[in-house]
């Protein structure tokens, strides 16, 4: 994993019809502040990378899969 990354399990509100996730809050010791969202498809066997930013606070949920950091 990089150095410095966090991760945090999400809190599932669950019952017959499905689940729910607070993916970020604005209460969440960790929240900064907010600039964009964006979701990304990757599809099965294709290996997608990151590309590197010196300094950014980043905010990942998966949805469904893995994520190597």
């Amino acid at each position: 994993m990089i150095e410095g990354v966090e991760v945090f399990p999400l809190a599932r509100i669950q019952d017959e019809r499905g689940m729910v996730m607070h993916m970020l809050r604005a209460d969440d010791p960790h929240f900064q502040n907010f600039g964009e969202i964006f979701f990304s498809v990757i599809y099965p066997g294709a290996i997608k990378a990151w590309h590197l930013h010196s300094r950014m606070t980043i905010n990942y949920a998966v949805v469904e899969g893995d994520i190597k950091l």
